[in-house]
């Protein structure tokens, strides 16, 4: 997790490993000076393949080993204690390296095209438009594009393979027994679809995340799965989560408790749900008037800048949000002239864009009286139980080199090193 400042701990108890500086978590590949924090947006699409750090010290690696860990000690001590564990993994963010053996499953030959390009009804707009620019999504080749997404699914697996390890030592240990799993992601990855890379944006690839949730009935067998068509938000988990475990919540909440969809199958009521970005400022150019509120209910998709064209998708019947129908009055229906006007409605009502501007100033005030004070260091840590923090990635940034020649030193070596 990345929480910016001085505030590290935001109600944990405990934080053993992991971006405990606020500083980055994502471990870029050696040699790399910016320490996981790279700055150049293309080498993040055309840097990719097999990672060439030791598997044993990726951090996906050391998150799942230090969550069993904590957890095997919490039993120990504490065994009727109830306990709450966030392990949070870095991939298939960037970098997109891997372990090889993910990697070849897909490069060169199963690597599927993007959906949609330049068909997209917003391949041109203003704010893709920025976005393309700061990413440099559009200045790689077919070949680059293709060779990243193939990258991309590898990572996605790599994750799967790290998850199914965990999920199975936990279980083996009892420590699922009366637990409930969750697995999510706090954005999506548009992998080229619209021309884009990264995040940041209103598309389905960008905001539509996973939302997984295991409940120790559904591992015993006496309830069978289900999923939930009705759109929902992130915001739900902590209420769904108080409400699972019988836990009271602030009368104040804008999420909901999610929990008797889970425990019967039953659809919820239909809610808005709602994906802002005020993330354009920061970036280079005239991005002016970019920001947005995103406001998904039903089956229809809307979304109101401060200052660029609106966009309406009926996501039933357009699911790759390739005609704008806020756009095109030949296409729209009565029901979607209905959805339009309501939505459209709702939006100006629950966002004011100067009032987030005050926010943002706010923030940043806060930011800066905020600021952790001590070197940053490597893009993870551990924090050991005499209260130090140390670098976690030291071995792969500042590695202590045993010797640079080992031809020289070894009888038998034969080569540069092995294959990774």
């Amino acid at each position: 997790m990345h929480l910016g400042g001085d505030r590290q701990f935001v109600g944990f108890d405990h934080r053993p490993y992991g971006d405990l500086t606020g500083f980055m978590g994502h471990q870029g590949e050696p040699p790399n000076p910016h320490k996981g924090n790279p700055t150049d947006w293309k080498a993040l699409l055309t840097e990719v393949g097999g990672t060439k750090i030791p598997e044993s010290l990726l951090q996906e690696q050391n998150t799942a080993q230090e969550a069993l860990s904590f957890l095997r000690e919490h039993q120990h001590r504490n065994p009727d204690q109830p306990w709450f564990l966030c392990a949070s993994l870095s991939r298939p963010h960037w970098p997109r390296t891997v372990p090889r053996r993910h990697f070849e499953r897909y490069w060169p030959d199963d690597v599927p095209d993007p959906k949609v390009i330049e068909d997209s009804a917003t391949y041109d707009h203003p704010a893709t438009l920025a976005l393309a620019d700061f990413t440099k999504s559009r200045e790689i080749t077919e070949e680059e594009r293709q060779r990243a997404r193939a990258a991309y699914f590898a990572c996605v697996d790599y994750v799967d393979e790290i998850l199914g390890v965990l999920l199975s030592r936990l279980e083996r240990d009892g420590l699922l027994d009366d637990t409930i799993v969750v697995y999510t992601s706090d954005h999506g990855e548009l992998a080229g679809e619209h021309g884009l890379w990264e995040k940041m944006t209103w598309h389905e690839a960008s905001s539509k995340v996973p939302l997984l949730i295991q409940l120790p009935e559904h591992r015993s067998g006496d309830r069978e799965a289900t999923y939930v068509d009705t759109p929902v938000s992130l915001i739900d988990l902590y209420p769904t989560l108080c409400g699972l475990a019988g836990v009271d919540t602030p009368d104040d909440l804008d999420g909901r408790n999610l929990a008797p969809t889970l425990r019967t199958g039953t659809e919820p009521e239909s809610q808005p749900v709602f994906v802002d970005g005020f993330f354009l400022e920061s970036m280079p150019g005239d991005t002016e008037g970019y920001q947005y509120r995103s406001v998904r209910q039903g089956k229809y998709k809307y979304v109101r800048f401060e200052d660029a064209p609106e966009l309406l998708f009926d996501l039933d019947a357009d699911p790759l949000e390739t005609n704008n129908l806020a756009a095109d009055d030949a296409t729209r229906d009565a029901e979607d002239d209905e959805a339009l006007e309501a939505l459209r409605t709702l939006a100006d009502e629950t966002v004011d864009f100067d009032e987030i501007d005050e926010i943002r100033e706010r923030d940043r005030k806060l930011k800066e009286e905020h600021e952790f004070g001590p070197s940053r260091g490597d893009p993870n840590q551990y924090h050991f139980p005499d209260g130090r923090v140390i670098d976690a990635d030291s071995a792969i940034y500042n590695p202590h080199v045993v010797c640079e020649r080992p031809d020289v030193v070894y009888d038998d070596y034969d080569g540069p090193g092995f294959e990774r």
